[in-house]
């Protein structure tokens, strides 16, 4: 049993946020003004599904076009863990003339068919018929400029679609364009790929950047269901760790020692500090250190530092093998750090927090 704020039992000072996508096909292009498109399955927490198109720009930029059904807003960009470290331009609900997105074991496809913002036609048509079977996977988070989150995701069906088994045109403007192929990293030759799909995944977000939320209210010991779905261990310091889980895969963050309650630390008045690790359903999937000290008689600053991230999928596919090596050299040295706040008011504990990367 858990509750929103009050004095009783132990706040809850980290949360998971799910992404509100559910599966894509992004085929990369040879173009001016677009690196590449992409096609989501899109369901919001009141059980509206649609679809939406990401334009990739050149500029680092993205362009979402989505249905307008979704009620899509920038809020929602800023909370959903895929667009943690991405930068919007545009955010345009459209009435597509064709927009559809499948992503199952034996069958991936997608079409496009609709004007973007600078009246160009984008059409896009995709189809990977009786692909091969696949393992689940964990893919670390891509480097951030200014992150809002730190994702974590595990894909059950995700392919790298080579050129010769797979259909895909694509027109801009009238125009056919190239699907920009590129080959897969490995010390013997592979297949040319062409395009990527994800789906039957769980997506999800540790503690995005937020200001003045109040903290939910774990009451008891042992395991508690909290509000968001997620389930805390709580030992008599404070949370020993937090999980979520969904499709058949989930992800605990766990803390050795358990976090300090905050009203103990101020009780106490010492600062303290352990070990973060994340566990996923495919293994240990990032790890780092926590402090927690008191800051004057109502606050409580918490971090999470050097925490970094693993991509281990234990698979023995080429491609994925060397998939595995180009994204770990992209993110080598890197790792990220949160840093909130948390006060004490009549409502119970608040908190504000942020990311950085280092």
């Amino acid at each position: 049993m858990s509750t929103m704020g009050g004095r009783s039992g132990t706040p809850i000072p980290m949360m998971w946020v799910s992404s509100s996508t559910r599966g894509f096909v992004e085929v990369p292009v040879a173009h001016d003004r677009l690196r590449s498109i992409d096609v989501q399955v899109v369901v919001r927490p009141d059980g509206r599904r649609g679809l939406v198109s990401v334009l990739y720009l050149n500029s680092g930029e993205l362009e979402v076009y989505h249905q307008p059904s979704l009620d899509l807003d920038y809020e929602w960009f800023e909370n959903d863990p895929p667009f943690a470290h991405c930068d919007l331009k545009e955010l345009v609900p459209t009435a597509f003339e064709t927009i559809e997105c499948t992503v199952a074991p034996d069958h991936v496809s997608a079409a496009l068919d609709f004007t973007d913002v600078t009246g160009q036609r984008i059409e896009l048509r995709l189809d990977l018929p009786d692909p091969k079977a696949v393992k689940p996977l964990f893919t670390p988070a891509p480097v951030h400029r200014a992150p809002r989150s730190l994702r974590f995701l595990q894909m059950n069906q995700f392919r790298l679609m080579p050129a010769r088994q797979t259909e895909v045109e694509v027109r801009i403007g009238g125009t056919p364009v190239e699907a920009r192929p590129f080959v897969s990293p490995t010390s013997r030759l592979t297949p040319y790929l062409q395009a990527r799909s994800g789906g039957d995944f769980l997506q999800v977000g540790m503690n995005p950047q937020h200001s003045n939320r109040l903290l939910e209210v774990a009451n008891g010991m042992g395991a508690v269901d909290l509000a968001d779905g997620s389930t805390a261990v709580i030992d008599s310091r404070g949370l020993r760790s937090l999980r979520t889980e969904g499709n058949g895969a989930w992800f605990e963050a766990v803390f050795e020692p358990a976090l300090p309650n905050p009203d103990r630390l101020l009780e106490h008045g010492n600062a303290e500090r352990g070990r973060i690790e994340v566990l996923s359903s495919l293994g240990p999937v990032a790890q780092g250190q926590w402090s927690s000290w008191p800051l004057g008689a109502t606050g409580v600053v918490l971090e999470f530092n050097g925490l970094t991230q693993d991509w281990s999928p234990g698979l023995t596919q080429p491609a994925r093998t060397g998939l595995r090596y180009l994204r770990n050299y992209r993110r080598r040295g890197l790792s990220w750090n949160y840093r909130a706040g948390l006060s004490r008011d009549a409502d119970g504990w608040r908190s504000s927090g942020a990311w950085s990367t280092a």
